[in-house]
């Protein structure tokens, strides 16, 4: 009896232990249970304070201020705020002069009034009409003088009101005349005194226009419009064209000084196609009539331009200018080209 329990005990044990050798083999295709898949361990999570920040320190001398300001140029006829606003544009570049605001002399008399009695007493200005065509544009438009159909209709108070209210800021290019030769009657470019009393009175008009008989804080302005070239609209020399600019700085400053006292111009020029060495030439002859050095540049990389106006800017003790490439990227079949200020302080 007690044999036949011991070999019963016997062979259970045997089984048992064959059963303990074979299950690894069994395991595998067995499912797993949750207690035997492995779990991932949760990372801590660092506690931060409400008002913690990090510091990060950048070692070596600054290179300088990179873009300031993006933008557009007007172009086409089409002028919608909305467009600006989500493009996150803050420039808008707008091509202004006597085409523009004073197609017909403001005066009856060619030359009159003199530099000299608008200084005395800014009323001699026929300010009537520079309010008409400000609030009742020919054709309702403040782009009649492209000279097609314009796809905006609306008058300069509206545009540059609305760039006021986004906080868009405006840069304004004076000229005589345009890429189309208009108007006829300005002189291109002015040579009597009589042409430069006419170009003197239109920029003084136009600054004071703006920020002193109303406020829209229109503080940046381009002289000309690619002077270099034949067909920007410029047929006057280099030579010619500084004497151009150094009547423009006068009239802007003047109103500065004498009406807006404390508050802060830009003149940008000379506003040169690709490559142009004007700007060097501008830099020699008169460097103190702007305070910003401004080109164009339809190069896929404007690098190598950009590089060459600083170092003209820097040859000529003027480093603290600001560069502004005012139109670059595409130009055709697009309603905006950009414009942007490229500094390196």
């Amino acid at each position: 009896m007690r044999s036949s329990t011991i070999f019963k005990l016997t062979v259970v044990a045997l089984v048992i232990l064959a059963i303990l050798a074979i299950l690894p083999y069994f395991q595998r295709w067995l499912p797993k249970s949750p207690a035997q898949t492995p779990s991932t361990p949760i990372p801590t999570i660092p506690t931060v304070r409400a008002n913690a920040y990090a510091t990060v320190a950048v070692a070596g001398t600054q290179w300088g201020k990179s873009t300031c300001y993006i933008g557009a140029v007007e172009g086409s006829s089409r002028f919608n705020i909305s467009d600006l606003k989500d493009l996150g544009i803050n420039t808008y570049h707008i091509y202004g002069g006597m085409s523009r605001w004073e197609a017909q002399d403001d005066s009856s008399v060619y030359g009159s009034p003199s530099i000299a009695e608008i200084k005395a007493n800014p009323n001699v200005i026929n300010w009537a009409q520079w309010d008409n065509v400000m609030s009742n544009p020919p054709g309702g438009s403040d782009y009649s003088w492209v000279g097609t159909s314009p796809s905006w209709h609306g008058n300069a108070r509206t545009l540059f009101a609305s760039l006021k209210a986004e906080g868009i800021q405006p840069v304004v290019t004076l000229r005589n005349r345009d890429d189309q030769q208009h108007p006829s009657w300005a002189p291109n470019p002015p040579t009597t005194q009589a042409d430069w009393n006419e170009w003197w009175e239109h920029v003084f008009a136009t600054v004071y226009w703006l920020n002193v008989r109303n406020t829209y804080d229109v503080n940046d302005f381009e002289v000309q419009n690619e002077p270099d070239v034949a067909y920007g609209g410029w047929k006057g020399t280099q030579a010619q064209y500084i004497t151009f600019l150094q009547y423009t700085h006068d009239a802007v400053d003047y109103v500065y000084k004498t009406y807006l006292p404390g508050q802060t111009y830009h003149l940008y020029t000379p506003a040169t196609t690709t490559g142009s060495d004007w700007p060097n030439a501008i830099l020699q002859q008169a460097p103190d009539a702007f305070d910003s050095l401004d080109i164009h540049d339809y190069d896929p990389d404007i690098s190598a331009e950009v590089k060459r106006a600083h170092s003209w800017l820097n040859a000529h003790g003027k480093g603290d200018y600001p560069v502004w490439i005012s139109e670059w990227g595409r130009n055709r079949e697009i309603q905006y080209c950009p414009a942007g200020d490229l500094t390196h302080r």
